[in-house]
Order: structure tokens, then C-alpha cells, then sequence
């Protein structure tokens, strides 16, 4: 994912979690990668270059993750219509990366398409692993927000940073 085609609102890209946020997505495989496209834009590729994201008017917009006491027990969420990613602000790198992995390789839904009681079904999963220590973080447990892991889609993204 490009950083010259990414927008900030309410936070700035020289916040620790922010740095943290593009460091940990350039280390990511190809694969994770096409994930995350899919996870926060529920596309299969982003644009190919400069010229098609300037056509397409695409860009990805980080925005904070509001109302929640405990951010590292918190997963990303996106808004895929809008290729929007609200981002908790984690407490270290590994954090981050642990929560974006799950929330990219174990979402399968987007809150648009989903009723509440499908939504509700995939946060006690999600719970259950915790509670089964299968979640990829020591600290992650129930997700105190309600639902912001099955926000979204997963599955895409390509790199040229």
C-alpha cells in the first residue's frame, strides 16, 4: 500500500501507531497483503499505479478508533465502501501486528452485510479463541468494543511504498 495515496483524519502519520501501522504492512507477505486490501476495501487489487489511483480517485483514509478504554484490546475496523481504517492506538508494534494479522486472516464479513446476530456469532467465536488462548496476542482477549474485528472483509493488497 502506497503511503503517497493515504489520507489522515483526526490523527497525524508521525503517531506511534501510525509508524508502526506501515512499517508492520510492508513487512507483510504478498498474501497478507491482498488480505488487507480486501479487509479495508473489499477489493481484490488496489490500482496498478499513480495514474489509476488519480483516475479511480482512490485513497485510503486512517482515521482513530474512538470510545474505547483499552486500544490494545481492541481490533481494527474498516469501512470497505469507503476504503476508510478506523486504527485503535496500540501501545507497541506487536500489538499492531498481531491484531491487524487476525483481524485480516479471520474476517470473513462486513458489518453492511451482516446482521447483528451474524455479527454477535462471530465476536463470541472470536471470543472463544481468546478464551481458548488461540488469539495471536497474550493481551488479546474479549474485544471490549462489540464487534470491530468482524467490521469488515479481508483479503488484498499489493505494495509500492
Amino acid at each position: 500500500m502506497s503511503q503517497r495515496h493515504t489520507e489522515y483524519s483526526n490523527t497525524s502519520p508521525d503517531a506511534p501507531h501510525i509508524q508502526f501501522f506501515w512499517q508492520v504492512l510492508q513487512e507483510l507477505s504478498q498474501e497478507d497483503r491482498r488480505k488487507f486490501v480486501r479487509f479495508a476495501w473489499a477489493q481484490e487489487r488496489l490500482p496498478a499505479d499513480d495514474q489509476e489511483f488519480q483516475r479511480t480517485q482512490t485513497r485510503m483514509l486512517v482515521k482513530p478508533f474512538m470510545g474505547v478504554t483499552n486500544p490494545d484490546a481492541t481490533f481494527p475496523k474498516a469501512d470497505t465502501c469507503f476504503f476508510n481504517i478506523m486504527l485503535p492506538e496500540y501501545s507497541s508494534i506487536s500489538v499492531l501486528r498481531d491484531k491487524l494479522l487476525f483481524a485480516i486472516r479471520n474476517t470473513d464479513s462486513m458489518d453492511a452485510d451482516t446482521r447483528p446476530e451474524q455479527q454477535q456469532q462471530e465476536q463470541g467465536r472470536l471470543n472463544a479463541l481468546g478464551r481458548l488462548g488461540i488469539m495471536p496476542s497474550s493481551s488479546a482477549g474479549d474485544n471490549e468494543d462489540g464487534g470491530s474485528s468482524s467490521a469488515s472483509s479481508s483479503d488484498d493488497e499489493e505494495d509500492e511504498s
